[in-house]
């Protein structure tokens, strides 16, 4: 019989499939997913409050021609009572249809997500308390549901 010779030696003559093996196995393509979920369980939360915070942005816009109204109100009168929506050079409430809903009451401006806007916005609200500082300027405090849940600070 004649000895068969092999140019490669990582391959068998006559053997189908016994040639050099390519590719992944299983345990590493497991591992290589497990590192790709665990840095998207890291990532994804931070993603989606930075998005929510994004979106509130029309909220604290909307709120700053009022602002400006009350701030104008105040310089006028020296006092916050008669700061209400739709007087003293202060924008009457949100038109109809509006994506945010806001009311000026004694200078305290509330703004609130409303139907027809992002579904996220929807009855979250964004609160300016006006107080009078030393002379005569006006510093705001924050609150609302969208502080307590993050969206602002």
């Amino acid at each position: 019989m004649r000895e068969e010779h092999c140019e490669r030696p990582d391959r068998r003559p006559g053997i189908i499939g016994t040639g050099p093996v390519s590719g992944f196995t299983l345990l590493e393509i497991m591992i290589a997913l497990t590192i790709v979920g665990i840095l998207a369980a890291l990532a994804v939360p931070p993603y989606l409050n930075a998005a929510r915070r994004a979106k509130f942005t029309e909220v604290v816009t909307a709120t700053r021609v009022y602002r400006l109204g009350v701030e104008a109100c105040f310089e006028a009168t020296r006092d916050l009572l008669p700061c209400n929506a739709g007087s003293h050079g202060i924008p009457a409430e949100s038109p109809q249809g509006a994506t945010v809903q806001v009311t000026v009451s004694s200078g305290i401006i509330t703004a609130t997500g409303v139907a027809g806007g992002v579904p996220d916005l929807l009855d979250k609200t964004y609160l300016l308390t006006p107080a009078p500082g030393p002379g005569g300027s006006l510093s705001w405090a924050v609150g609302g549901t969208a502080k307590e849940a993050g969206w602002i600070r």
